[in-house]
């Protein structure tokens, strides 16, 4: 968890403070690994992805880089929405875990994405996602 919250503090300090109120709380940031993490049955082969910050074109929410094993994340993004968190981290989390041609068959115009819109690594991202739908700290909710 201290890597985490170091990564944090240093994406806090390297955005500009236009966009640091759209930064997700550390909750959050550690509930939406959790999921892809379990989602994912582990690490992706690189090993440990940080998830930092950066300026990103307004389609784009968020970015694997196998070379580097890191998830970058789109610094104008809507990270207080948990659900929006979670579900782009576990989709990222993916491409780390299966590479970035895995839908070569089954999607050849997009071979980084699934051709389901059900599924986590649809392009758009699915709408509903269960394991996003928990709350971030593992909370029960009854």
């Amino acid at each position: 968890m201290t890597k985490i919250v170091a990564v944090l503090v240093v994406a806090l300090l390297a955005t500009p403070s236009s966009a640091l109120a759209t930064l997700p709380t550390n909750p959050n940031l550690v509930g939406a690994i959790r999921v892809a993490r379990h989602y994912w049955h582990g690490n992706p082969p690189c090993g440990n992805p940080p998830i930092t910050f950066a300026a990103m074109p307004p389609q784009r929410d968020g970015e694997a880089i196998p070379s580097a094993c890191v998830i970058v994340l789109s610094s104008a993004g809507d990270w207080p929405n948990y659900i929006d968190l979670c579900i782009t981290i576990t989709h990222e989390w993916g491409h780390l875990v299966l590479g970035m041609t895995p839908f070569t068959a089954s999607n050849p115009a997009d071979p980084a994405h699934s051709p389901d819109p059900y599924s986590i690594m649809y392009s758009a991202g699915p709408l509903i996602f269960a394991p996003c739908e928990a709350d971030p700290a593992g909370r029960s909710s009854g």
